[in-house]
C-alpha cells in the first residue's frame, strides 16, 4: 500500500487541506464508481498493517469512502478478495492494526448489510482466527498512539464487532 501510495499509483491522495494527524477525506483522481474496487479494496486493507499511523489512516479512510460511494454490489463482490488481507492482519499485525482492521470490518459490513449470505461467509472466514484473542485482556494502551483509543482491550473490540454482526441478523 505505502509503495503504491507514495508513487502515486493509487486513485486518491490526501486532501491538500488536511494536516498530517487530521486526515478526514481523500481527493480522488477519478470517480469512485469507475474504479475496480475488487483490486483496490484489498490493497487498502493491506495498508492497515503499516506501522506508520499516517498510512493506516489513509487506508482506513479510503475503505470508508469506497463503501460510501461505490456500488453496493461491487463492494459485496469484492469480499472474497478482502478475506486474505484481513486474515494476514489478524495473524501477523500488531494489536493496533487488528483494532483498526475491526473498525474497517464494521464499515464494510455496514455497506453490504442487506447481503446476509456474504456477511455469514465473511464471519465464518474471519472470526475464527480471532478466537486466539477472545479471552485475553490485552490492554491496548501501550501499543496505541496517544489519542487514538483510550484503554481499549482487544477482546472488547472483537465482541463489539460480533455484537454488530448479530444486529445484522447473523448468528454466532
Amino acid at each position: 500500500f505505502r509503495k503504491l501510495y507514495c508513487n502515486g499509483h493509487l486513485p486518491f491522495e490526501v486532501d491538500g487541506s488536511a494536516h498530517y494527524y487530521h486526515i478526514k477525506k481523500l481527493a480522488w483522481k477519478t470517480n469512485i464508481q469507475l474504479i475496480n474496487i475488487t483490486v483496490l479494496l484489498p490493497i487498502c486493507i493491506e495498508g492497515i498493517i503499516d506501522h506508520n499511523k499516517k498510512y493506516r489512516d489513509v487506508a482506513e479512510i479510503a475503505i470508508k469512502e469506497i463503501c460510501e460511494h461505490a456500488d453496493i454490489s461491487d463492494v459485496a463482490n469484492s469480499f472474497k478478495h478482502v478475506i486474505e488481507p484481513f486474515k494476514l492482519i489478524f495473524r501477523h499485525g500488531m494489536k493496533v492494526n487488528i483494532i483498526q482492521a475491526l473498525a474497517s470490518v464494521r464499515t464494510l459490513l455496514t455497506a453490504i448489510k442487506q447481503n446476509r449470505m456474504v456477511i455469514e461467509h465473511f464471519y465464518c472466514e474471519l472470526f475464527l482466527p480471532l478466537n486466539v484473542y477472545m479471552n485475553e485482556k490485552i490492554n491496548m494502551t501501550g501499543e496505541i498512539f496517544y489519542g487514538e483509543w483510550n484503554d481499549k482491550f482487544l477482546s472488547e473490540e472483537i465482541f463489539e464487532t460480533l455484537r454488530y454482526i448479530e444486529t445484522l441478523g447473523v448468528d454466532r
